[in-house]
């Protein structure tokens, strides 16, 4: 009874139904401690009918959702009927009665549909009806266990077919690929979720296409290299298969990969726990798959792995005056690098020391870092860049010079646009490249 007339005046509160006058306020404070008594104590509040017609869900994971339902003619909730999604907090339910009892945990429902490989995004949802349910909660996870529906639905909206089955067709249109769902049964603040039923949501027509490798392909310097390949319309799924070029069966790898998880707007990539070893010729292919079935192999690309560390590469620009304090800098890249050091120093210090992964700076035969704001006007700058792979460092390249001469045109005409050597010994001996 104290819990029924505590929930009264907590929605005074939540609703704004009621202005509270002052000395309302340390009765609803004693009511908060009351709640709090009654809640460690076990005793739970269900729906309590308002006198607009609206109730109360003191319910720890329900609130009212912002789509809508429809009971149809076929039992089924449709599109404008109150619907309720499972969240956190309290919430107003609408033509749900007062329920008050509290009782024993709800059965469990079974569910009967989507499951399988299903051609719509819109599914029926199907599942048993459980007797003295208050309200039943859907969720569905995608493949990755994020959560894509989440809602709650009357039961006395919902009335069962001959079979005693209950369903519903959420507004909610799923994209191609995986999911798992469960019914949640609840008899006032008591719960109970179903077992998981997955389905996968196929809307191809036809099978997908063969992609188009990209690397890695000649020689490489990494052990573990990363697989790049071009994405396929249709596609939900890659194998990656990695062979010796002399025993080429079995496959040192094979695996499938869901699209979604390897797929960005540069296409699909991935690296592997495959270790390869240094000189050994490699061969490797990609196969497009959906829920339609397995597609097309694409031919192989062969690749070996060096034993030798990086070239020398060309340091490219800036060089001479320059009007930025920000300058990108840009060198000639190697096929057998994976990672790049870049040096910046001035006359006294290095001001710049920096390792770049292979992939993130290569753009064809050329490389590209963008400097942070470290440089003053009017001093003279080198610069220089080397190679590395997995057997070790390559040679660093000849040093650049550079000065920044902001809004300074007499300066810039004195120094000249020329290279030149710095003076520094320790610019010669300091910092060893990395082993």
């Amino acid at each position: 009874m104290y819990c029924y007339w505590i929930t009264e005046k907590m929605e005074m509160v939540l609703l704004g139904k009621k202005e509270l006058i002052v000395k309302e306020l340390a009765i609803v404070a004693f009511a908060m401690i009351i709640l709090l008594l009654c809640s460690s104590m076990g005793l739970s509040t269900c729906p309590v009918q308002q006198p607009n017609g609206n109730e109360t869900l003191i319910e720890s994971n329900a609130t009212v959702g912002s789509l809508d339902a429809q009971v149809n003619d076929t039992g089924s909730l449709d599109e404008n009927a109150s619907m309720l999604s499972d969240a956190s907090g309290p919430s107003i339910g609408s033509d749900m009665g007062q329920r008050v009892d509290v009782g024993a945990d709800p059965d469990k429902a079974t569910l009967y549909s989507p499951s399988g490989t299903i051609t719509t995004g819109r599914p029926t949802y199907v599942w048993s009806k459980v007797d003295g349910v208050d309200f039943y909660c859907l969720k569905v996870k995608d493949f990755s266990g994020k959560v894509v529906i989440d809602l709650c639905f009357d039961a006395e909206n919902l009335f069962a077919d001959s079979e005693s089955k209950l369903s519903i067709v959420p507004p909610v249109t799923l994209a191609a690929g995986t999911y798992r769902w469960q019914i949640r049964t609840c008899i006032c603040a008591d719960k109970q979720w179903s077992d998981e039923m997955s389905f996968t949501v196929c809307t191809s027509t036809s099978l997908p296409g063969k992609t188009t490798l990209l690397l890695p392909k000649n020689t490489i310097g990494s052990i573990s290299p990363i697989y790049s390949w071009q994405s396929v319309a249709g596609a939900t799924r890659y194998r990656l298969q990695v062979v010796n070029a002399s025993i080429m069966d079995p496959p040192l790898f094979s695996e499938w990969y869901e699209a979604a998880e390897i797929t960005s707007d540069k296409g699909c990539s991935i690296r592997p726990e495959l270790d390869l070893v240094p000189g050994w010729k490699y061969k490797w292919r990609v196969q497009t798959g959906s829920c339609l079935g397995d597609g097309p192999w694409t031919s192989y690309i062969s690749f070996r792995v060096t034993t030798s560390v990086p070239g020398i590469v060309t340091a490219k620009s800036p060089t001479g005056l320059i009007s930025t304090r920000t300058p990108t800098f840009v060198w000639t890249a190697t096929s057998t690098a994976t990672e790049y050091h870049l040096q910046v120093e001035n006359d006294t210090m290095v001001i710049l020391d920096e390792w770049y992964l292979a992939e993130d700076v290569t753009r064809g035969y050329i490389c590209s870092a963008f400097s942070p704001g470290i440089l003053s006007d009017d001093a003279d700058f080198y610069w220089r860049v080397q190679a590395s792979n997995d057997v070790g460092s390559g040679p660093w390249s000849s040093l650049k010079y550079f000065e920044v001469v902001c809004n300074n045109a007499n300066r810039a005409s004195i120094k000249g646009a020329k290279d030149k050597e710095p003076s520094m010994q320790s610019v010669r001996t300091r910092n060893a490249p990395r082993k």
